[in-house]
């Protein structure tokens, strides 16, 4: 809570904020958006209770009472696999937004992602305002493709994917495919280590201080990971936010 008053005070308007208010049951959840809205959060995400599951009635509910709480702002589904995933088929994806007008975006997570994207469009139709893919962006370019309307990537590199998806709205996929092509290497290596690459990246971009990794990590990066590091930062470098 603290985090989303001291972002959304520092943002103050200029751009939406959705906050994620993932909750171990409705009550937490249901307090998590209530307390982003009132800080003027324009729309939440939220994954299912991850710790006691429920089925697809419990899951259904959830996301109601969640759209009830965010008071009118749009909602987006986090459908993710486990461990802290409980994916939704697409049929029952779309009995969710018919009951819940407000769920206008779905986080597509759930392996095939380009297949279940291009379902989960054909068969929602307008109901939905767009579908986001996630897996940190290694798919990107595909995804548009086959319609999404955007992805949500870890943070360490999102500068330079903001570029390519800047390039392929242009119509410039060409430019925008070479320069995925460029930073593949480093979101593939990323995908073996989670957290601890993502604060290495932003540790020698010098946006931390530290690469302390606070959650444990089931493996960290070695000598030879950190040279294949640097050499693919290296390559995509010039699309990077300067001073980052």
């Amino acid at each position: 809570m603290q985090l989303t008053e001291a972002v959304l005070d520092r943002v103050h308007g200029r751009v939406p904020v959705i906050v994620s208010v993932n909750g171990v049951s409705s009550h937490a959840a249901v307090g998590f958006t209530r307390h982003a809205i009132e800080h003027g959060a324009d729309g939440v995400m939220a994954l299912p209770p991850y710790i006691r599951r429920s089925g697809e009635a419990g899951v259904h509910a959830y996301y109601e009472a969640v759209a009830d709480a965010a008071d009118g702002r749009p909602v987006i589904i986090q459908n993710a696999e486990p461990p802290l995933g409980t994916p939704l088929a697409i049929p029952s994806l779309v009995r969710l937004i018919e009951r819940a007008p407000t769920i206008r975006y779905v986080k597509e997570e759930v392996n095939p992602g380009g297949h279940r994207m291009t379902a989960l469009l054909r068969a929602a139709g307008d109901r939905l305002d767009g579908v986001f893919g996630g897996l940190n962006g290694i798919w990107l370019l595909g995804e548009l493709d086959r319609g999404a309307c955007g992805n949500m990537p870890n943070c360490a590199l999102v500068d330079v994917q903001v570029r390519t998806y800047t390039l392929y709205r242009e119509g410039q996929r060409d430019e925008a495919e070479a320069l995925h092509l460029r930073l593949l290497p480093l979101l593939v290596l990323g995908s073996q280590y989670g957290v601890a690459f993502a604060k290495e990246v932003l540790w020698r971009r010098g946006v931390l201080r530290t690469k302390f990794a606070r959650d444990p990590q089931a493996a960290a990066l070695d000598d030879h990971d950190v040279a294949e590091l640097e050499r693919y930062l290296a390559a995509v470098r010039p699309s990077m936010v300067a001073g980052a």
